[in-house]
């Protein structure tokens, strides 16, 4: 396993003590003879892929059969699911169709022995259906073939089931907000995990009369470090609230990838009778879509990009002008006590010389124009910690910064050793030959990689999609067609432009020397796709 690099993990500092329901299957060898020698025999097949190829998903003591879609979403405050299945019989609506406070209970098994499954349960909020269809011809007046709930379509959908989050509190919390959320999910029976250790914000955070889903909320936009940190708080998929400092992650840079131990040959289908076997091996740590690395769990299978820059503009502006009224400052006139600044969001210092940060079109300033203004009123501040209101659109105005430009990939499989909140680097190849036309202003000199393809042909790094990434959130999702995969929300603050029209040479990837990818191999990387000759 590899060294974690403190300066950009996220640990936990409390752990989970929710209780779950009990989810078990029944052994199919029970009446074979011993269920140790019975496994034995099948080299643990059924027990070692349990809920690797498809999520196992249990409601009311009946395993769902027929699954067509699956997807764990985990990019909001917390984690949701939703899932579609088509029934072989009645019995669904029969013996177990959820009624009120009835659960889902969720398992996804990793691949390989180093990691955590992920283990939920979620309180169904709503579930739909057709109308049924009946296979019989019209007026079948016999009754033949009445509808009774065989091969009906289900769609459902459920959210973690967190006992007491939505129970109305009155309370004060002594300290800051670091102490009073890691407080909260105690409270919670939640792990807390973060990637500091303290905040400067100490004040009375009082919760009066609300549920704790909108309290932590409420600390987590109120939190402060400094000017230019900024504050995200989600739960993650095994029950630890994460309180994360974003403009620490996305500071990090990778000046050397780093390798794991992890499965390779994820996309070979194991032998059910105990034969073939996905091997872990040292790895390096990249997303990418080079195909040297297509049997890797971290392999893009797709990608595409979205940009959101021009909505979250018009509704926050680029400047945010704060002001209020301070009845502490003296002064015999009224008009000195009212106090205004103006806060933008933060950008990186150290700019490559075709970079390329939010902050309005290339060459152009009329952005400095865009600023919108919240008036407070009137401030106390012996009631708040002294950056309270600014905290509030701070961690606002950054927080939706972060996503005017996101990098949408889809993994070939679900990867636990990534998670929301890491920095890691992200390498896209591209077939050469294909900047911008009429631009020779420079000797256009890139990175080229071979290739596993049977054309032989080389990739040049693009230098605008790849680069040091911040995950933002992701699914994890399940088809009958495509199995168990990943999908990420990646995010980063600065954009490298291409050599083409409006750009200048570039080389390399980021702050990164694409040469660094291209020399990259994997260690005792076995033959056949990671399988035993």
């Amino acid at each position: 396993m590899a060294e974690i690099n403190l300066n950009k993990a996220i640990l936990q500092y409390l752990a989970p003590t929710i209780v779950l329901d009990e989810l078990s299957m029944v052994n199919m060898n029970r009446d074979e003879g011993d269920p140790k020698i019975n496994d034995e025999k099948a080299g643990n097949i059924q027990k070692k892929y349990f809920g690797y190829y498809e999520p196992v998903i249990k409601i009311n003591n009946n395993i769902i059969k027929g699954l067509n879609y699956f997807s764990l979403d985990l990019t909001d405050f917390k984690p949701s699911v939703v899932f579609r299945f088509t029934t072989n019989d009645e019995r669904f609506i029969f013996t177990s169709y959820p009624k009120d406070g009835d659960v889902i209970s969720v398992y996804i098994r990793a691949l390989g022995e180093l990691f955590k499954p992920i283990r939920m349960d979620f309180i169904i909020t709503q579930v739909i259906s057709p109308f049924s269809k009946s296979s019989s011809t019209f007026g079948d007046d016999k009754g033949k073939d009445k509808q009774t709930g065989k091969h009906q379509t289900y769609t459902v959908f459920g959210e973690i089931k967190i006992p007491k989050i939505y129970k109305h509190i009155s309370k004060l919390f002594k300290g800051s907000s670091y102490d009073t959320l890691k407080k909260v999910a105690e409270e919670l029976s939640l792990g807390f995990a973060s990637n500091v250790t303290r905040t400067n914000d100490e004040m009375n955070w009082m919760c009066a009369n609300l549920d704790y889903d909108s309290f932590i909320r409420d600390v987590t936009r109120a939190s402060w470090t400094g000017e230019e940190d900024y504050f995200d708080c989600w739960i993650d998929q095994y029950y630890n609230l994460n309180f994360v400092n974003l403009k620490k992650q996305f500071d990090n840079t990778n000046n050397k990838i780093e390798t794991m131990r992890i499965p390779y040959g994820v996309n070979e289908t194991p032998d059910f009778q105990g034969g073939v076997e996905s091997k872990e091996i040292e790895f390096p740590l990249v997303i990418t879509n080079s195909t040297r690395f297509a049997s890797s769990p971290l392999y893009i299978r797709s990608f595409g990009i979205e940009n959101n820059a021009g909505k979250i503009s018009n509704d926050l502006g680029y400047f945010q002008k704060l002001q209020f009224y301070d009845d502490k400052l003296v002064s015999d006139k009224p008009k000195n006590k009212f106090v205004q600044y103006d806060i933008e969001s933060v950008t990186n210092k150290d700019l490559g010389k075709r970079s390329v940060i939010y902050k309005g079109r290339i060459g152009e300033n009329i952005y400095k124009e865009e600023v919108k203004k919240t008036y407070l009123g009137t401030v106390y501040f012996e009631n708040v910690h002294e950056n309270y209101h600014q905290a509030q659109i701070q961690n606002i105005l950054n927080k939706n910064d972060n996503y005017k430009i996101i990098l949408k990939v889809k993994n070939s499989k679900w990867t636990p050793f990534l998670y929301r909140g890491q920095n890691f680097p992200v390498v896209i190849e591209q077939i050469s030959g294909v900047s911008a036309p009429g631009d020779t202003r420079d000797d256009i000199k890139v990175q080229t990689s071979k290739t596993n393809s049977n054309e032989g042909d080389k990739r040049i790094i693009n230098a605008f999609l790849s680069g040091d990434y911040v995950v933002l959130g992701f699914n994890i999702e399940y088809t009958a067609k495509d199995g168990m995969y990943q999908s990420m929300i990646l995010g980063k603050k600065e954009w490298s432009m291409n050599p083409g029209i409006a750009s200048e040479q570039q080389t390399s990837w980021g702050k990164n020397d694409s040469s660094d990818f291209n020399s990259l191999s994997v260690n005792n990387q076995p033959s056949n796709n990671g399988q035993e000759e």
